[in-house]
């Protein structure tokens, strides 16, 4: 298991192995910028990326190196399927895709921050932000979903390609259902 995040100006990544938790170096000669942690995902114990501030994208695969990200903007979460759909989002609206080892950014119809990503598989998406902003991507093309609430939406997360959950600030918690 791992766990990442930050506080001010110093961000931390540990590792469970089991049974005990461990701190693991990331960047220690770098700027601390590039270790405050926002989000983390995985394939498997040797395939880890984490995000965070100024488009920073970290890879593990028994040591941690910092990816080209080829953006400057704040990321805040990623996520994955499979070993070619690898997707990260971040502050004005930001989309990034890993395509052929190369990050790019996609278009989005928004520029309020997105602060969280699930999927089902690489058609079907969606993304949590600010400004009750839910994008869904379909067909390689993100388009909003009416989210019905006022709140900034900090997170998303679903069980199967019909139902995505969302929370929020304020207690939001929202369910929306595609059958």
């Amino acid at each position: 298991i791992f766990a990442a995040g930050g506080d001010g100006g110093e961000g931390l990544m540990l590792h469970y192995d089991g049974q005990d938790w461990t701190n693991m170096d990331v960047a220690t000669n770098g700027p601390s910028t590039e270790r405050f942690f926002r989000g983390i995902w995985g394939r498997g114990p040797l395939d880890v990326f984490a995000v965070g501030r100024s488009g920073v994208i970290w890879h593990y695969d028994g040591a941690w190196s910092r990816m080209t990200s080829n953006t400057a903007v704040d990321l805040l979460g990623i996520w994955g399927h499979g070993s070619t759909t690898l997707l990260a989002v971040g502050a004005g609206g930001t989309v990034m895709q890993h395509v052929a080892g190369e990050w790019s950014a996609m278009e989005t119809p928004v520029q309020t921050q997105l602060n969280g990503i699930w999927g089902s598989g690489p058609d079907d998406v969606f993304v949590s932000g600010d400004q009750r902003t839910i994008l869904h991507l379909e067909g390689g093309v993100w388009s909003a979903v009416r989210s019905g609430t006022t709140e900034d939406l900090e997170d998303i997360w679903s069980d199967g390609p019909h139902d995505a959950y969302a929370v929020g600030t304020q207690g939001t918690l929202l369910h929306h259902c595609r059958r």
